[in-house]
């Protein structure tokens, strides 16, 4: 399943909060680009993130130390090396 958007938001939001989970709105955002829209994967994020925060909020720190980004995530990333002509970057992120 996929959605986006306020949607999306509202659920990571909710999904966190059945967990008895709190995150920090950067960390939303973080989430969102780093997993994009895969529900099934965004959950496993998620139980990973609740489980190291131990009863902590969860961070953008932690997302971004923690959670494995899938390519539509790496997208943003891939385009500015790109536009910066980073030649080793974009080969060492497309390997």
């Amino acid at each position: 399943d996929e959605i986006a958007g306020t949607t999306l938001t509202k659920w990571i939001m909710n999904r966190i909060k059945m967990k008895n989970g709190i995150i920090e709105p950067y960390a939303v955002r973080a989430l969102i680009e780093f997993i994009g829209s895969d529900l099934w994967k965004m959950n496993s994020e998620i139980e990973k993130l609740i489980a190291y925060g131990n009863g902590k909020t969860i961070t953008e720190t932690m997302v971004k130390e923690l959670v494995n980004t899938s390519f539509e995530g790496k997208i943003f990333e891939l385009v500015d090396a790109l536009s910066k002509q980073d030649t080793h970057r974009t080969v060492q992120m497309l390997e």
